[in-house]
């Protein structure tokens, strides 16, 4: 038998389009233009938390057990406890902004974006 994919619900509790999501331990965390960051309890598929700082659209977020990194057009690189909501280190950087995330031997890589001339 085949087996199709259905949508058996949407979440629902952006302001602004959502523009990036990561998936870990029965938890989605959604970032969005609205400059927020949501924290989704997939068994029951409610919103836990809103997770607030960014000034500029969310572009990448990465999990990694109760931590959430997340990289905004506000040139920020914050890291949020998922237990708590809250922003617990942020860094600043010199690029336009950051795009992309990743974690290689316990290494963090951030993509920026470039200046095209």
């Amino acid at each position: 038998s085949k087996h199709e994919p259905e949508c058996v619900d949407e979440l629902r509790g952006h302001r602004g389009g959502v523009t990036s999501l990561a998936v870990g331990r029965q938890k989605l965390v959604t970032g969005s233009a609205d400059q927020t960051l949501k924290v989704w309890d997939l068994v029951v598929l409610k919103e836990e938390a809103a997770l607030v700082g960014h000034t500029g659209l969310v572009h990448g977020i990465l999990l990694l057990n109760n931590l959430c990194v997340s990289v905004s057009q506000d040139k920020s690189i914050r890291f949020w406890d998922l237990r708590s909501g809250e922003c617990v280190t942020m860094f600043e950087t010199k690029s336009r902004g950051q795009y992309g995330l990743a974690v290689h031997e316990l290494k963090l890589i951030s993509a920026p974006c470039r200046d095209h001339m």
